[in-house]
């Protein structure tokens, strides 16, 4: 059996260990949440990239207006639900800002679905199997080109599932980009 002494000098020893991990975990934690600060800052998403020779040829889609760019968004009807809870809001307050710079697009049979997900703009319909890029890419959740005058692919960019942060800095960044190319 442990005398006293023993009990105390091991409680004391698991109490300033359990300090010093706190500690720790706190430093850690105020790191992580610097370099999200400073990406969010910054406005770097490893997610996006420039699509070497990527084009939009959908004839239907109209990219050659007076912007040097425009932003293509596609929602696929089948979109899963929980990005939509997110992105519509965050579309809606982008699409009211900058209307002239971006063009909304749903794949499938049917867009009267944006309606439960309270979306103030308007969509064009686009057929489920449509042949929208060279090369073909095909996405399950919404997503987004962004493209130039000749239909060129400058940068992508797709919903995730619970990355309501991700979509944030998206149409964050592109407001910044748009004010940029508009001055």
């Amino acid at each position: 059996m442990m005398n006293k002494a023993t009990f105390l000098t091991v409680t004391i020893a698991l109490v300033l260990l359990n300090i010093f991990l706190m500690i720790t975990n706190v430093e850690r934690q105020n790191e992580v949440e610097s370099l999200l600060d400073f990406i969010e800052q910054n406005h770097k998403n490893l997610d996006e990239f420039i699509i070497e020779g990527g084009r939009v040829t959908h004839p239907e889609i109209d990219y050659d207006n007076d912007s040097d760019f425009t932003l293509l968004i596609f929602i696929p009807e089948k979109s899963c639900p929980d990005c939509l809870i997110y992105e519509i809001p965050n579309l809606n307050s982008f699409h009211k800002e900058y209307t002239e710079h971006v063009d909304v697009f749903v794949i499938g049979n049917n867009k009267e679905f944006l309606n439960q997900y309270e979306a103030e703009f308007s969509a064009l319909l686009l057929e489920t199997n449509s042949v929208i890029t060279e090369p073909q890419m095909d996405h399950l959740n919404p997503y987004a080109y962004l493209v130039d005058s000749k239909g060129n692919i400058q940068s992508m960019y797709y919903a995730e599932v619970g990355n309501e942060r991700k979509s944030k800095l998206f149409y964050q960044r592109m407001g910044d980009f748009i004010e940029t190319i508009s001055n």
